[in-house]
């Protein structure tokens, strides 16, 4: 039998929109379905009978593909990874298609990729573009102006930036208090672009729709937990790399100057590595010690597992010599059983592991930032976030793993929420702020910039 399709009247906004149009970002959240809008968009606006391409990641085109079955669409798309899609431009740009739909369309924000300049000959002769995508601000608001500038095939580009300012205290402040020169980021939409925003994006989270009730209740909080010895000396060595005038931004947690933002990423990686632990900078990982950070992790979801017959957890870091394997080797002392999800596993591999997690024969999913799409897990009770990330929204697709649309219906409404913890770390001689905690609270204000632009999006 076939699955129903829920009424929803935002699906219905967006193909109006594309009918409309030719361009829409459907910027919807986790639980909208954006699988069914794009087959729906395929039947209704390019029609059967048209020419329709799908894009998606790697790991979500049989998700896609069995949607045709599972829904009942009449429409024979071609459906193709973004790595097959770029493989195949040059014959693809050949076809009028009446629909070219990506999902996960936020791989399209850098404009001067190869990736996009391929995929601008796939559309151009295409009638409708559908960008899909639950973080449109994957980077920072001006991400949204490229989505923009793509589906309408370069007709259209807002005005949107997010502008750093810089503060020169007084001449008093500079010699008597030691004041220094700070950053404030301001974001810049002009009256156009309010508009244009209006026109080409549709914003939909049914989490705070009518369809609330049927996500779990979200707790988030950070735990902040000082360095080892090890740690803090390797932390030290890195940090004296750093120029005198990142190091001040760091420590007063001010926006980066534009000349000091790609010094910056050079080093970031290895010190988010360094708040999980050594391994990543041990000639032997496997004997390098497990860090406070991760031993407390794990003291905390063993004693929930303990505690709950039912008790099921997400654990994700971004690493896996500096994060989900000492995280992996810790949990085995304790008995409580865990399957992974990381990059280079097949879909028959990751099937099975989904399927121990969501039948409670494993308690804890690992995932990295590779494997973690397209996951439906059921019932999780807790999300660890073992280092922060560049980008909020990235975090927040890896807490939609463990939130999702009647994820949590089986079970009794006090256990319909999930607690996140955010783990951060501290020099203990000094107590001040590590780098990791920088990015988690800089990528919260990129975020909040992204909203700033969102709220002009279509909300009918």
């Amino acid at each position: 039998m076939k699955k129903k399709i829920d009424n929803n009247p935002a699906h219905d906004r967006v193909l109006t929109k594309l009918k409309e149009n030719g361009a829409v970002i459907a910027a919807h959240m986790m639980g909208s379905g954006k699988t069914v809008l794009a087959w729906r968009a395929a039947d209704e606006v390019a029609t059967p009978k048209g020419k329709t391409l799908m894009v998606v990641p790697a790991s979500l085109v049989s998700n896609m593909e069995n949607a045709k079955e599972e829904f009942g669409f009449k429409s024979k798309p071609i459906i193709l990874s973004y790595e097959k899609a770029q493989k195949l431009a040059p014959e693809l740009a050949k076809v009028n298609w009446d629909l070219v739909a990506f999902d996960e369309a936020h791989r399209l924000r850098n404009t001067q990729t190869d990736r996009v300049e391929n995929m601008r000959s796939v559309i151009a002769k295409a009638k409708n573009v559908l960008l899909l995508t639950g973080t449109p601000d994957y980077n920072n608001p001006e991400d949204i102006k490229n989505l923009i500038s793509f589906a309408t095939k370069g007709k259209v580009s807002p005005e949107i930036a997010l502008e750093k300012r810089e503060i020169v205290p007084s001449v008093y402040d500079r010699i008597f208090k030691g004041s220094k020169p700070t950053t404030v980021e301001e974001l810049h939409i002009s009256p156009e672009a309010k508009k244009e925003v209006e026109a080409f994006v549709h914003f939909y989270d049914p989490a705070t729709s009518d369809k609330a009730q049927h996500f779990p209740e979200v707790l988030e909080s950070k735990v902040i937990v000082p360095m080892d010895a090890g740690q803090e000396s390797l932390y030290k060595y890195f940090e004296r790399q750093l120029p005198a005038s990142i190091r001040h931004q760091v420590k007063n947690n001010l926006p980066l100057l534009k000349q000091d933002a790609a010094k910056f990423s050079v080093f970031a990686n290895s010190f988010r590595q360094l708040s999980n632990g050594v391994q990543g900078f041990s000639p032997d990982p496997e004997k390098a010690p497990i860090s406070p950070k991760i031993q407390v992790a794990v003291e905390r979801l063993t004693q929930r597992a303990k505690e709950e017959p039912k008790f099921r957890a997400v654990v994700y870091s971004n690493y896996l010599t500096s994060g989900i394997e000492p995280y992996k080797k810790e949990l085995a002392k304790t008995g409580v059983k865990a399957v992974e999800v990381t990059g280079g596993m097949s879909k028959a591999e990751k099937d099975a592991a989904v399927k121990a997690y969501n039948t409670n024969k494993a308690k804890v999913m690992l995932i990295s930032s590779s494997g973690g799409e397209g996951l439906d897990l059921k019932g999780t009770r807790l999300v660890q976030v073992l280092e922060p990330h560049f980008n909020a929204s990235k975090i927040k697709q890896v807490i939609g793993r463990g939130s999702r649309f009647k994820s949590h219906s089986h079970l009794p409404k006090e256990d319909r929420n999930v607690i996140v913890e955010h783990y951060l770390s501290r020099k203990p001689s000094t107590r001040d702020p590590a780098i990791d905690e920088y990015l988690f609270n800089m990528s919260l204000e990129k975020h909040e910039h992204g909203k700033k632009v969102l709220k002009y999006a279509d909300k009918e």
